[in-house]
């Protein structure tokens, strides 16, 4: 793969990937058969892509000799409405914890010629903890429950799969799964920025600048308009 290739065009190869893992499932499926990881990690290997990880509702990989972002890729049929639900929601949260959610740059939903929606994301790669290491947790993600909780906002997370919270190298407690809604749910402007205003971080200066500020109104604000 071209190391000039930019996102929009990894975003292409993701979705090929994403229709042939769909149709040897599929295949699979009709035999009564069971696609295993280690298949799907050989597919992905195929189109140029490292193997990342994989779970009953994506696939993660990243561009072989690019590391430093992650494609992830759903099995599921996700309309792009839905899919934008879920870049505003990430955008949010990124902007309120920077060490519990990676950043994401880019989310997408192609339709093909039957209907169905392939869809995914591209988003920053945590940097893990390194294994039999022991570092200290300095954001755990216990905060992060207790602040939204706060905050009354409408987001739930899965965290029965133990891949879904992973401990970087920077000391954040990492959720790495699709952010769940809580439905119906409001977005407190008002009170969210009251607690960007006074949030601070472990130096004791202000976490959050006006950049975040904007980022959490703007994909407020875009949400609330898909909500109609």
């Amino acid at each position: 793969m071209s190391e000039e290739l930019g996102e929009l065009d990894v975003a292409k190869k993701g979705i090929e990937v994403a229709k042939k893992i769909k149709e040897v499932k599929t295949e699979k499926t009709q035999a009564g058969e069971f696609m295993y990881k280690t298949e799907v990690g050989e597919l992905v290997d195929s189109f140029d892509f490292n193997f990342v990880n994989a779970g009953s509702e994506h696939v993660a990989v990243t561009r072989k000799g690019k590391p430093e972002k992650v494609i992830a890729l759903a099995y599921c049929d996700i309309s792009p409405s839905e899919v934008k639900r879920y870049f505003y929601r990430q955008r949010i949260l990124e902007a309120l914890f920077p060490h519990n959610f990676p950043h994401f740059s880019l989310a997408f939903s192609v339709e093909d010629e039957t209907g169905w929606h392939h869809s995914g994301s591209i988003r920053q790669k945590v940097d893990e903890l390194e294994v039999g290491l022991e570092g200290e947790i300095e954001y755990p993600f216990e905060e992060v429950k207790e602040t939204c909780k706060a905050l009354s906002l409408p987001v739930r997370f899965d965290e029965k799969t133990k891949e879904n919270v992973i401990v970087g190298a920077d000391g954040g407690e990492y959720y790495v799964d699709t952010i769940g809604y809580k439905f119906p749910g409001k977005w407190d402007v008002e009170k969210i920025m009251k607690y960007m205003e006074k949030a601070k971080n472990k130096e004791g200066r202000p976490r959050h600048g006006e950049v975040d500020k904007r980022m959490v109104r703007k994909s407020i604000d875009r949400l609330e308009a898909l909500e109609g």
